[in-house]
């Protein structure tokens, strides 16, 4: 299969990410080695394939009217266009570029099977801790008509916003759309990277805290919390994921 990641280059006034383009380029060709290690075909999509979306100017006229910081604007904007960016390959896998595979991805010892989960239905793979459904768009996967569905879901959902909230991310509307019922199917098989980083080796007992689950999110949230230690050259930065990354993956 394939793991389709996006990413789009954006004046560094409106970077919100607390990353330079040098770390970023570093990052996804951290994402790239891992995913192909674990066995699977990938590819970063741009601003240019949400452009080839025959709906994209309607989405993007329609986007304009989503309530949102005008000080990180342009950064939310983008995160709204990768879903249609999706759309337009035809959908698949898709997972932000600080997500990686647990072994095979496949949440089990055996390879990731070509066909798409639940029968293409669109399905989130991260959720909060403790909640019923309240989805995470870091890992997801569904067929293209899927992905036009929820981008245009999505969308609608945070237009109606307007008026209610200051801000409404892609996020946001995600977790929204669970009280719909029905919307998007959903699993808890990604598992947060502050939870892992636990300042000492790994030994056999904490392999159950990753088994069944797909992949790590090495999130802003995760650098900034996670206890790092015992990991020489390590900082709390979001700069410093791959070498946190290596070091957890070598040890796991």
């Amino acid at each position: 299969p394939t793991m389709y990641t996006f990413f789009a280059r954006i004046h560094p006034n409106n970077k919100i990410t607390g990353m330079e383009d040098k770390d970023d380029t570093i990052l996804l060709q951290t994402w790239t080695e891992k995913w192909t290690a674990a066995g699977w075909d990938t590819e970063i999509l741009t601003l240019k394939h949400a452009k080839k979306h025959p709906r994209y100017e309607e989405f993007l006229t329609k986007l304009q009217q989503v309530p949102l910081n005008q000080k990180n604007r342009v950064y939310n904007e983008i995160c709204y266009l990768r879903w249609l960016a999706m759309s337009a390959v035809g959908g698949g896998w898709m997972s932000d570029y600080d997500i990686f595979p647990i072994g095979t991805a496949s949440g089990t010892n055996a390879p990731q099977i070509a066909q798409l989960p639940n029968g293409g239905d669109f399905t989130v793979y991260s959720i909060i801790p403790g909640s019923r459904g309240a989805g995470i768009p870091c890992l997801m996967s569904g067929s293209g008509e899927e992905w036009t569905r929820m981008s245009f879901k999505v969308l609608k959902n945070a237009i109606s916003k307007n008026g209610k909230q200051e801000h409404w991310t892609d996020m946001y509307a995600l977790m929204d759309l669970r009280w719909g019922g029905g919307a998007f199917k959903y699993g808890d098989e990604v598992v947060a990277g502050e939870n892992m980083l636990l300042g000492r080796g790994w030994d056999q007992s904490d392999c159950a805290l990753t088994e069944g689950k797909r992949a790590i999110h090495f999130s802003h949230s995760a650098m900034k919390f996670g206890i790092m230690s015992d990991i020489k050259g390590a900082t709390n930065h979001v700069t410093g994921r791959p070498i946190v990354l290596d070091h957890w993956m070598k040890m796991w």
